[in-house]
């Protein structure tokens, strides 16, 4: 039996969707801004994986209308950050003077965006494997079908990563953390978790150790997005954020539509640069680095959550207008179907 098929807004998953991308801000923050705190961006790592462990969790299914929704959020960001790139100081001529070209440019690096829609490709398969009763005979085979993948994922391509091993690991095209093998792992991870329950038996005590023991290896490097260690840290603070109790209708759920926006917004040619010189100048006036990150993490979360919502008011305006022009039944806002 498949589960978590269709995804309700649940308060509690929102806000731990939230808290990951303020994570993910942080982590660009703490890359581009020059202030050290090395061991803090190891650790913000496997914030990247829990979103594809979220994504497993509830399931992800494989509709063109969805692809036409997520590159259409991505050619919108593309497009608002090349113009503000092409009248700033930050424009980098040597990959084109056009527009065209540093929207080209800024659209093909966005490594999550196009890794996520390969896990969605994947999806369905992975679906397909964990489609049982649960037993312990089904529980073996269905561990059988993961297992692989998993190994894949965050044991061979993790460990490819270190020059010390890769020498002697056969050469292999696709593996890495910045890859779709990454998401893809994680789905499976989460689809496994959740068809067996094993994360729910988990004692509260040993999560608390694993996670503690995970936190450690992490500031020491070992939480790339691809290692093991991610997805322990991925799985265990999903376990703990669905405890929370949040109030429905609240803000929360309003504020999470914006978080995949959030982060397309950010990962540019110009934001990094910018990162740099506002922790620069924030960093005169408050002289502890910890909270200059925080600062910094705030105004372009904020910046970035408020252009998003402008691309949402302007879509739902459109949305109306449409509606009042053309009798027609909206399934979402791009993708129409006649009333018959």
């Amino acid at each position: 039996m498949l589960l978590g098929s269709k995804r309700s807004r649940n308060p509690s998953v929102e806000a731990y969707r939230i808290a990951l991308m303020l994570g993910i801000t942080m982590l660009h923050v703490v890359g581009n801004a020059q202030l050290g705190y090395d061991w803090l961006a190891n650790m913000l790592h496997p914030c990247v994986t829990a979103f594809a462990f979220v994504s497993g969790w509830f399931g992800c299914k494989c509709r063109v209308g969805k692809f036409v929704r997520l590159y259409a959020v991505a050619i919108f960001c593309a497009a608002v950050m090349t113009t503000v790139l092409m009248h700033s100081q930050y424009v980098a001529t040597q990959f084109g003077t056009t527009w065209v070209s540093q929207f080209l440019r800024m659209f093909r690096n966005y490594w999550f965006l196009h890794a996520y829609a390969a896990m969605m490709l994947v999806a369905p398969l992975i679906d397909a494997a964990v489609d049982l009763d649960y037993s312990r005979e089904n529980e073996k085979i269905v561990r059988g079908r993961i297992v692989p993948i998993l190994f894949l994922s965050f044991v061979w391509s993790f460990f490819a990563t270190f020059h010390f091993v890769e020498s002697w690991m056969p050469r292999t095209s696709g593996l890495g953390a910045y890859t779709s093998l990454t998401l893809i792992g994680a789905y499976a991870a989460a689809r496994y978790c959740r068809w067996s329950g094993c994360l729910d038996r988990l004692p509260n005590s040993k999560s608390v150790m694993i996670f503690a023991v995970c936190v450690c290896l992490a500031a020491f490097k070992l939480g790339r997005y691809n290692s093991p260690v991610a997805l322990f840290m991925a799985a265990i603070t999903f376990k703990w954020a669905r405890k929370l109790k949040i109030r429905e209708g609240s803000l929360v759920c309003w504020c999470s539509a914006s978080m995949f926006s959030i982060y397309l917004l950010q990962v540019n040619d110009f934001m990094f640069p910018f990162i740099k010189d506002i922790a620069l100048k924030i960093s005169s006036v408050l002289p502890n680095g910890i909270v200059v990150i925080v600062a910094v993490t705030t105004v372009i979360f904020i910046l970035s959550l408020l252009v998003d919502v402008a691309r949402r008011t302007f879509v739902s305006i459109v949305v109306c207008v449409i509606k009042q022009v053309v009798p027609c039944k909206f399934t979402n806002p791009l993708l129409l179907r006649s009333v018959k």
